[in-house]
C-alpha cells in the first residue's frame, strides 16, 4: 500500500487505522515501513506544501508509536536508504529508536550473492545457465551496488539471452562479457530511475 500516494487525502488517518488493526490483534503484528523518507514528501510536492503536509503526516505517525504499549506484541520497523531525509520526531526515544545499519555489500559478498542468484536460477531452470565468470573483471565494476541491483543485472543478462534466442541465435551461458554488458546498461539508466523515484521527473 503506497501510503504517500499523491491522491491519498486521508494519508495520516489511514496510517493510524492500519496501526489501530494492528495493534488490537491477539497475536504478534509486524508493521513495516518501507522507503521510510517517502514521508518527507519532496517527491509529490514543492517544499513548503511537503514540509506542512509531511509535518501531519509524521504527527500521526508518532501518536500512534507513543500509544504502543512496551508489553504489546507489536513491533515496528522501518527501512530507509536516505537517513537525512527522515523526520528527527520518528526516532525519538521510545519510538523508532533501535537503528541498525546494513551496509552495501563489500566485493566479497558481491560474489557470494552472484553465486547465489546463480545456483537459485540454475536450480529453477533445472540446467546450467552461466558459464565461467570472471570476478576479476565483473566486481570492480559493482562498486557501490546493493544486492537488489545485483539481481536486476542479472535479470537483464538473462533477458538479453532470452531476446538473442528469440531471434534465431543459438541459445549459449551468461558469461562475463554478458554481466558486464548487462552492468553498463543498469548504470545508464540507474540515474534516471533514482530521480524517477524520487519525483524529480514528475
Amino acid at each position: 500500500m503506497n501510503l504517500t500516494s499523491k491522491f491519498g487525502a486521508n494519508t495520516g488517518e489511514l496510517l493510524q487505522e492500519i496501526l489501530r488493526i494492528a495493534m488490537a490483534e491477539e497475536g504478534k503484528a509486524v508493521f513495516f515501513l518501507d522507503e521510510a523518507e517517502a514521508l518527507s514528501l519532496e517527491h509529490l510536492l514543492p517544499p513548503p506544501q511537503a514540509r506542512e503536509a509531511s509535518a501531519r503526516l509524521v504527527a500521526a505517525l508518532c501518536e500512534k508509536l507513543d500509544a504502543v504499549d512496551a508489553s504489546a506484541r507489536l513491533l515496528v520497523v522501518a527501512a530507509t536508504t536516505r537517513t537525512d531525509a527522515l523526520d528527527p520526531a520518528l526516532v525519538a526515544p521510545g519510538r523508532l529508536d533501535h537503528l541498525i545499519e546494513i551496509p552495501l555489500p563489500d566485493p566479497g559478498e558481491q560474489r557470494e550473492i552472484l553465486e547465489l542468484i546463480r545456483v537459485r536460477t540454475e536450480r529453477n531452470a533445472g540446467r546450467k545457465v552461466f558459464g565461467t565468470v570472471d570476478y576479476h573483471k565483473v566486481l570492480p565494476v559493482m562498486g557501490g551496488m546493493s544486492g537488489a541491483d545485483i539481481s536486476v543485472i542479472v535479470t537483464r543478462a538473462l533477458e538479453a539471452k532470452v531476446h538473442a534466442s528469440a531471434e534465431g541465435h543459438a541459445a549459449s551461458p551468461v558469461t562475463t562479457e554478458d554481466l558486464l554488458e548487462a552492468i553498463d546498461g543498469y548504470k545508464s539508466v540507474r540515474g534516471v530511475v533514482e530521480k524517477i523515484r524520487y519525483g524529480q521527473y514528475l
